[in-house]
């Protein structure tokens, strides 16, 4: 079993796994373009938002935002995180 079935599964796991280090570093990239963007380039941070989280998506996410995958995140239809969300 991998370190990310382990993690998905609930297990202990090792954070430092070759991996999860390379799927966190994708995500911290995608978190620092999108804090950076202008708010009038709506089409883009929709871009970024999906990207991040794996799917399509009309997830509304204010700048600052912060995760460590992403892709683990379910956002129901029509979520909104205002200014500072950090999810873990």
């Amino acid at each position: 079993m991998t370190e990310k079935e382990k993690m998905l599964s609930g297990l202990m796991y090792q954070a430092w796994d070759a991996e999860l280090l390379d799927e966190r570093q994708k995500a911290k990239e995608l978190c620092y373009k999108l804090n950076h963007l202008s708010p009038s380039q709506p089409q883009v941070r929709k871009a970024l938002i999906s990207e991040l989280l794996g799917l399509e998506s009309d997830a509304s996410l204010e700048s600052p935002f912060n995760c460590d995958y992403g892709y683990n995140i379910k956002a129901g239809k029509g979520f909104y995180a205002n200014h500072g969300c950090t999810i873990l």
